[in-house]
């Protein structure tokens, strides 16, 4: 592996600064796509919600789980397609704009060697999303009427088509596990920009946190526009 991942996540710059010079870009392909098709399957609890509202006027796909079929929209499938899609583009673009913003700062350095960076700052999710399983598990073991797609989204009602959200749900935008893996995931950019570029530590700390909490207010905004006060 280029990077050592339990380096990785508690001291980033030392983790880049030993990998090779001669960075894959497979690996960090593999994590990103793994994150975002498990980030994707987090919604399927909310699809299966609204099967029992589906008009029958509605394409759907069948999905045969055990002894039971879920009916789903065919918007689903193309939805997970395309989710994973914007997640590997969200990659490349978050790059894009990191690299310019350390040229900006007087940095020189190289943007494949960052795209292959940027890639393994996914790797928070590794921790983060075993932790929220075992979490929504014990809450679905000792929460009387629980249900997968309350604990993990706080939904509080379906509304023909639409699913209405409480902010409860463990994996919400607002909830202590999201704004610690981005917390996270900006101390990850902090040692690549630090390891790729000739910055100084303070410049490079300095890009990193703008950059998390603008990728912190982009995440609040769409929740904050769908909200009843907005």
């Amino acid at each position: 592996m280029d990077v050592s991942l339990a380096t990785l996540l508690v001291r980033p710059r030392t983790a880049f600064e030993a990998a090779g010079e001669r960075l894959s870009l497979v690996q960090p392909l593999v994590l990103v796509f793994l994150v975002g098709a498990s980030s994707i399957a987090t919604a399927f609890p909310v699809y299966v919600a609204l099967q029992r509202r589906l008009s029958s006027d509605i394409a759907t796909v069948e999905f045969v789980i055990g002894s039971q079929t879920a009916r789903l929209p065919i918007w689903f499938a193309i939805g997970t397609v395309g989710g994973i899609l914007v997640v590997l583009v969200g990659w490349v673009v978050t790059t894009a704009l990191l690299h310019g913003a350390a040229r900006l700062a007087g940095g020189r350095g190289r943007f494949r060697r960052l795209l292959a960076f940027v890639g393994w700052s996914h790797a928070p999710y590794v921790v983060v999303y075993p932790l929220v399983a075992l979490v929504a598990a014990w809450q679905l073991a000792t929460t009387p009427g629980a249900t997968l797609n309350g604990v993990l989204h706080g939904t509080s009602g379906v509304e023909g088509t639409m699913v209405t959200f409480n902010g409860r749900g463990l994996i919400d935008v607002s909830s202590l596990s999201s704004v610690a893996v981005t917390l996270w995931i900006g101390y990850v950019w902090t040692g690549a920009l630090d390891a790729t570029y000739d910055l100084s530590r303070r410049r490079a700390t300095a890009v990193a946190a703008v950059a998390t909490v603008v990728m912190l207010v982009a995440i609040q905004l769409p929740a904050y526009i769908g909200s009843p006060n907005a």
